[in-house]
């Protein structure tokens, strides 16, 4: 939901892939544990999606900067570590607008069908929920530094999905437009992996990590040189 928590996720998943695919073949519980029975909504056409959308990713911004100071665990210097992730911005938006061009997850007007209807809320929480079951097994695996950024990274986005549900404590803007998009699994997984796997993603992270270093979180210094490897290692063909 917002640039510099998506990005790092991104950085992540195109790291760990492993825990991206146990993540995402979770997904079909997600939605089912979502789902609100006997109820309906009409599927959103795209003009609505992207009103929604947009709509969302402000509330987001907006609860970005009470949120950031999350990172001072880690750093002193705070703004400067979000400068890293300003950067790299760009590269966020190619990949929202792939996963968005690939997902069809709207129809051209509004006379879409009726599909099931889900519960947002909860679509949040049980995401949250088993990311955060990943991220627990995640750690355990890490030396004390990394898991420290891990964890206030965890913290930043904790207080994100708080401050998010705050703003839409009334109602999302697709309660009030009518509509859901409709997202399939099956789709949504096989979008995720192109888009992701269309960018370096690890020589983006090497990129990160020197610039994170600068930012104050020197702890990641003696693994930024095992990133820019990662990155520079030619694709193996099959």
């Amino acid at each position: 939901m917002c640039r510099a928590i998506v990005l790092l996720s991104l950085v992540v998943v195109s790291i760990y892939g492993d825990v991206f695919d146990q993540v995402a073949s979770q997904g079909k519980s997600v939605l089912n544990g979502a789902y609100i029975r006997g109820e309906t909504v009409r599927q959103c056409s795209c003009s609505e999606q992207t009103q929604c959308v947009e709509n969302m990713k402000a509330q987001a911004l907006e609860c970005i900067d009470p949120c950031w100071r999350q990172f001072t665990q880690v750093t002193d210097r705070p703004d400067d570590l979000r400068k890293c992730f300003d950067t790299k911005d760009h590269l966020l938006q190619n990949f929202l607008s792939c996963f968005e061009s690939n997902v069809e997850a709207c129809v051209p007007d509004q006379n879409g069908p009726s599909i099931q209807k889900v519960n947002i809320t909860e679509i949040l929480r049980l995401t949250e929920s088993r990311l955060g079951q990943k991220k627990d097994q995640l750690s355990s695996t890490l030396v004390a530094p990394i898991k420290k950024i891990v964890d206030a990274a965890g913290d930043f986005a904790l207080c994100l999905k708080t401050c998010f549900l705050s703003k839409n404590a009334n109602g999302y803007c697709f309660d009030r437009v009518g509509c859901q998009p409709m997202v399939a699994e099956t789709k949504a997984k096989k979008s995720f992996k192109q888009c992701t796997r269309s960018i370096n993603w690890k020589k983006e992270a090497g990129e990160l990590c020197d610039c994170a270093v600068k930012a104050g979180l020197n702890d990641l210094n003696q693994y930024c040189p095992m990133f820019r490897l990662m990155g520079n290692r030619k694709p193996h063909r099959h």
